[in-house]
């Protein structure tokens, strides 16, 4: 028999990291590496600051970078459609001289 899932059980996915692991993580991405900050003696407030100071920046810094692919998707489709626009003039144009030409040929 198969084991039936249980939906209120389920596992945590990735890997299950300590508090201070994690801080240290994001610590560490903040320091990058500036060796200055490496050296500096931190007390808690001061640490919160750098974490969420550099954490700001990344997320300004993506909604920009969206921001601007958004503007560009948005004028490529405008020239597209202006293109489209044009073909269809062009069409519609040599359309009227074909019919003209026959009628008067």
């Amino acid at each position: 028999m198969s084991k039936k899932h249980n939906r209120r059980n389920k596992q945590p996915k990735g890997p299950q990291l300590s508090e201070g692991e994690r801080l240290w993580k994001r610590m560490s991405v903040a320091i990058g590496d500036n060796q200055e900050l490496w050296e500096k003696s931190w007390d808690a407030q001061s640490i919160a600051e750098l974490v969420i100071g550099a954490e700001n920046e990344r997320k300004l810094a993506e909604a920009e970078r969206i921001r601007s692919e958004d503007a560009m998707k948005h004028m490529e489709k405008l020239e597209q459609m202006k293109h489209e626009h044009d073909a269809y003039i062009k069409k519609k144009q040599q359309e009227a001289q074909g019919s003209g030409a026959s009628k008067t040929g």
